[in-house]
């Protein structure tokens, strides 16, 4: 059951790196706008994706929200209250609140801890419980995540791809937060794995009233796990609704795009959409226009002049698209 309050708030989050590109002899400082005004919201116990190719800034945005980068500008609302004014006692509570699934569970992993450290450390850390109620917790995380108690005393690289994914989802758990960001959790394992972790994922949302930004690029498993989606392209989001609403209706030419390349178990069923350049245009050259206007067969004259505002469709108001040929209104100017 999807949660009506909004747990999670971000309005026009950006953030811009400062790059140095060499020319011959010389070399010149740059600015890629890795994020460019993504607002976006999580209910309690919803399930939203972000959806992009690679490159995009997915990312990003997931590790701004964790606290991991400090945005360029932007707000983050995290129960009605903006953390750009926190105390430090209040950013540390609110750190303690959202946690991060990371893509590479090896590289995220100590190889010189054993597992049982490496997931009561979030405990040592934050000076919660004693040692014989931390040894309590490892033991109750271990039989949710389906692992063994002997794991403890094993070492990261004694585990397969998919158990060390579920190490790394029993770390962020240890905490008991409100808010998981999962960052490509099962792109690096096997299909049937993949099936595996995502039920392990609803489960423990289920059981620890959890909302979760899942940033993905795997549309079926968006399809199967999502509440609501939101597709990004070069840093801003292009189109956000529900999820069914989207598939089946997609109304972004990138979108639609997207949605053709998912395979089909059937030769008989061609899918048809626009096709794309495959060059993506790189986020320190802007554009006056729509990001997508270079490589969408649709685009007008106006597309390469103005950026289009992220506007609700008239039949379905929870389902927004950021385009002049859906949007034909004076409105959808920025």
């Amino acid at each position: 059951m999807v949660g009506t309050a909004r747990l999670l708030e971000v309005r026009g989050l950006a953030k811009h790196f400062h790059l140095a590109r060499r020319h011959g002899l010389f070399s010149r400082r740059v600015m890629l706008k890795a994020v460019d005004g993504v607002s976006l919201s999580l209910g309690r116990r919803e399930v939203v994706g972000l959806v992009g190719e690679s490159g995009c800034g997915k990312t990003t945005t997931g590790k701004m929200i964790a606290g991991l980068l400090t945005p360029t500008k932007g707000e983050i609302f995290f129960k009605g209250e903006n953390t750009a004014d926190f105390a430090p006692r209040q950013k540390r509570m609110f750190r303690l609140q959202i946690q991060m699934v990371f893509q590479d569970a090896m590289s995220s992993l100590n190889p010189r801890m054993k597992i049982g450290a490496i997931l009561q450390e979030p405990l040592i850390i934050n000076r919660i419980g004693d040692t014989r109620e931390r040894r309590e917790r490892l033991a109750e995380i271990l039989s949710e995540i389906g692992l063994p108690p002997d794991s403890a005393g094993r070492y990261p690289h004694e585990f397969s791809g998919g158990q060390r994914q579920r190490i790394g989802i029993g770390r962020a758990l240890m905490l008991r937060p409100d808010l998981v960001v999962a960052d490509e959790p099962v792109s690096a394992l096997d299909v049937s794995i993949q099936a595996q972790i995502i039920n392990l994922l609803l489960r423990l949302r289920d059981s620890y009233k959890l909302a979760m930004l899942l940033i993905a690029h795997d549309l079926s498993v968006v399809r199967a796990v999502c509440d609501r989606v939101a597709i990004m392209y070069l840093g801003r989001i292009v189109e956000t609704g529900n999820t069914e609403s989207v598939f089946a209706r997609p109304l972004h030419p990138y979108t639609q795009a997207l949605l053709s390349a998912v395979p089909v178990p059937d030769p008989a069923i061609k899918l048809s959409a626009p096709p794309i350049d495959e060059e993506v245009a790189w986020s320190t050259s802007p554009t006056d226009g729509c990001r997508f206007a270079d490589r969408c067969p649709e685009a007008v004259a106006i597309c390469h002049k103005a950026e289009p505002k992220l506007i609700s469709d008239s039949s379905d108001p929870a389902h927004a698209v950021a385009c002049f040929l859906c949007n034909n209104k004076s409105d959808a100017y920025e």
